[in-house]
C-alpha cells in the first residue's frame, strides 16, 4: 500500500492540533528560551572569572568568612615559642631581603652566646660588601635574667639536669619499693591457700615467712672490666621479682676518703669507717 503525503492543510492542521494539547504553549516556550539564554551567558562570564555562577553571593560569604578567620587563627607573634632552625633559615630565604642592596639574608646565631633556651641572634646580608653589616647589631631571643619563662619551663643547664635526674631517681625507688612489696604479698597469699602458714588473713601484711627464691645476676657490661651488676630474687611460688640489689666493686666516695686519708686530712679509723 503507497503511502499517502500530507498536503499543505493537513500539516497546517496536525500543528495546530498539536499546540492545543498544552495551555499557553507558546509562551511557555518563549518563557523556557529566555531563562536558557541567561543562564548560558552567566555560566560563560562566571567560567572566565573563575567564579561560581552566582558570584556576589558566595564572594561575600567567602570574604567574611576569610575575613574572621585571619582575625581568630593568625595574631602577632609574642611570648615563648619552640623554633625549628632549618624551618626558620628556609621561610627566611624566601621572604626575606636586606633593605640596602635587597640581596638575601641569613640568621647567625652565637653559640658561646647561648643560656637554657635563650639565644642571641643577628640578620646578616649574605654580600660581604653591603653597609647593613656595619650597622646591624645582635638581639637576644630572651631578655637577660629570664632564662625561665611564663610557663615554667626551665633551661636544661647542670645543675636543672641533676635536680631532675634526682627527682626521677626518687621517684623510681618508690615505684621499685611497691612494687617489690606487692610481690612479696603475693608469696603470702600463695603460702596461705597451700595451708603452709596459720594465720588470718588479715594477718599477712605482718607475718614473716620462709620463701625459696633463685638468683639471677646481670653485670652492667660484658668482659671481667664490669664494676656494676645487679642482682635480682625469683619467688619459685609466683615467679615474681621478690627483691633487687645493686652491686658494685668501686665506689666513689671510698675513693675520696682513701685521698683525704693519703693526703693526711682522715685518719684511717675515719676512713675504715
Amino acid at each position: 500500500m503507497k503511502g499517502k503525503c500530507f498536503d499543505k492543510e493537513s500539516t497546517e492542521a496536525l500543528v495546530t492540533s498539536d499546540k492545543g494539547l498544552y495551555f499557553d504553549q507558546d509562551k511557555l516556550l518563549e518563557l523556557e528560551r529566555e531563562t536558557e539564554e541567561e543562564n548560558d551567558v552567566a555560566s560563560i562570564i562566571a567560567s572566565r572569572l573563575k567564579l561560581p555562577v552566582n558570584p556576589k553571593e558566595d564572594l561575600e560569604e567567602s570574604e567574611s568568612q576569610e575575613f574572621i578567620e585571619s582575625q581568630e587563627s593568625w595574631q602577632k607573634l609574642n611570648g615563648r615559642t619552640i623554633v625549628s632552625g632549618n624551618s626558620l633559615q628556609e621561610y627566611l630565604e624566601k621572604s626575606v631581603s636586606c633593605r640596602f642592596c635587597h640581596v638575601d639574608a641569613t640568621l647567625l646565631e652565637n653559640v658561646s652566646a647561648k643560656s637554657g633556651l635563650g639565644s642571641s641572634w643577628i640578620v646578616n646580608c649574605d654580600n660581604d660588601q653591603c653597609p647593613s653589616r656595619n650597622t646591624n647589631s645582635a638581639f637576644n631571643t630572651m631578655p637577660r635574667g629570664k632564662e625561665q619563662s611564663d610557663e615554667g619551663m626551665q633551661p636544661i643547664t647542670k645543675n636543672y639536669w641533676t635536680e631532675h635526674s634526682k627527682k626521677i631517681e626518687s621517684e623510681g625507688k618508690n615505684l621499685l619499693e611497691n612494687e617489690l612489696n606487692w610481690a612479696a604479698f603475693d608469696v603470702k597469699e600463695c603460702k596461705f591457700a597451700l595451708g603452709e602458714l596459720q594465720c588470718t588473713r588479715e594477718q599477712l601484711s605482718e607475718v614473716v615467712i620462709n620463701a625459696g627464691v633463685t638468683l639471677h645476676a646481670s653485670w652492667y657490661s660484658r668482659g671481667w672490666s664490669a664494676t656494676d651488676a645487679v642482682i635480682v630474687a625469683i619467688s619459685v611460688n609466683t615467679g615474681r621479682v621478690v627483691d633487687v640489689v645493686h652491686m658494685s666493686s668501686s665506689c666513689a666516695e671510698c675513693k675520696k676518703m682513701l685521698k683525704k686519708q693519703l693526703d693526711g686530712k682522715v685518719s684511717r679509723l675515719e676512713y675504715l669507717s
